[in-house]
């Protein structure tokens, strides 16, 4: 693998993503301010429609010709994803 190629281990960082929501949750919950207790219940509530949708959205979000795009490609395996060296995308799409 050269230099400029980065690789990890996908699984990892979802464990790794859900023991730190797991803990954000501890949190929240022994908080006791009202605005964060707000905050809790609005998440666990999104959270549980988000896992029963079986819905998760990204965003690629950053400035033009820094891999966006390729990366995109890279996980969907989608091959008609506009990549070039200037602004390629300008507009969101599902």
């Amino acid at each position: 693998m050269n230099q400029n190629q980065i690789s990890f281990d996908v699984a990892a960082v979802g464990a790794k993503l859900k023991k730190t929501c797991i803990k954000f949750d501890e949190l929240l919950a022994q908080a006791n301010h009202p605005e964060l207790t707000n905050i809790h219940q609005k998440l666990r509530k999104e959270l549980k429609e988000h896992k029963e949708k079986g819905i998760l959205t990204v965003a690629f979000i950053g400035q033009y010709n820094a891999g966006k795009s390729t990366t995109i490609s890279a996980l969907t395996g989608r091959r008609d994803i506009r990549i070039d060296s200037d602004i390629a995308t300008d507009k969101t799409a599902n």
